[in-house]
C-alpha cells in the first residue's frame, strides 16, 4: 500500500529581470520601477515532514 501525501498546488513567482538590463529599483515614493513581472510557474509542493524515516540531506 503506497502513502498519500499531503499536497498542495500553486503558482510560484521568480525574478524575471529588468526591463532596461540594469539593476532592479522601486521608487516608493512614485511607484516606478524597473523590475518585470515575475515568471510564474505552476507547483505542486508535497508535505514530507512526516516521512518515515525522516528525510535529510547528510550523504
Amino acid at each position: 500500500m503506497t502513502a498519500v501525501l499531503p499536497s498542495t498546488t500553486g503558482l510560484l513567482g521568480l525574478w524575471n529581470g529588468t526591463n532596461d538590463g540594469e539593476h532592479g529599483y522601486l521608487d516608493y515614493a512614485t511607484g516606478e520601477t524597473n523590475v518585470n513581472r515575475p515568471k510564474e510557474y505552476e507547483i505542486e509542493a508535497h508535505d514530507i515532514r512526516s516521512f518515515d524515516p525522516q528525510v535529510n540531506f547528510d550523504r
